[in-house]
């Protein structure tokens, strides 16, 4: 006697193909969509970078390489997050946001560079 296979998402009795997975189509879609979607958190800090890439971009775009902190932060850019960091010993750290960097000048300015991206 075989045991009863059941679908993936709901759990009811297949009946058919052997490798079948799913009662219904919609189960299907179901499953796949509720699987597709990150976990809150990272969800949340992929936006946060999403807003700070938007930020830098048009700060790139509209030629403004040196920018007040306090400006960034007006447009809701978020300090806390970056996708990596180079050291330098003998200035200060570049923050990278994709292929965008920043880093702290004199006093409060902060100089933005884009970068290409390389696979």
């Amino acid at each position: 006697m075989t045991a009863q296979r059941k679908c993936a998402l709901c759990g009811e009795a297949l009946l058919g193909r052997c490798d079948q997975k799913f009662c219904s189509d919609n189960c299907r879609s179901e499953y796949h969509n509720r699987n597709k979607h990150p976990q809150p958190a990272v969800a949340s800090i992929h936006r946060i970078l999403q807003k700070n890439r938007q930020i830098l971009a048009d700060c790139c775009r509209l030629k403004r390489q040196l920018v007040h902190k306090e400006w960034l932060l007006s447009q809701g850019f978020c300090f806390g997050f970056c996708t990596r960091q180079q050291r330098q010993f003998w200035k200060s750290n570049r923050l990278f946001c994709y292929e965008f960097s920043y880093k702290k000048r004199c006093f409060s300015k902060i100089k933005i560079e884009q970068h290409t991206l390389e696979a």
